[in-house]
């Protein structure tokens, strides 16, 4: 969330219904690769999300 916020300027998600139902939106501006990261970061799934080390050893991190 804290990427996201930084990245955007405004929160991912209103309320609750918006964390379990919501789509991510970014600006045109956001490279392909922060979306993939921050996506991969707030998946719907704790099993399928990002840990430290994927993050880590991301592309847009070394980018």
């Amino acid at each position: 969330v804290l990427l996201y916020v930084m990245v955007c300027g405004c929160f991912p998600f209103r309320d609750d219904h918006d964390i379990v139902w919501g789509q991510l939106f970014f600006w045109r501006q956001v490279s392909p690769e922060c979306q993939h990261l921050i996506s991969w970061c707030l998946g719907k799934h704790p099993l399928d999300r990002a840990n430290l080390e994927d993050i880590w050893r991301h592309p847009w991190v070394w980018g």
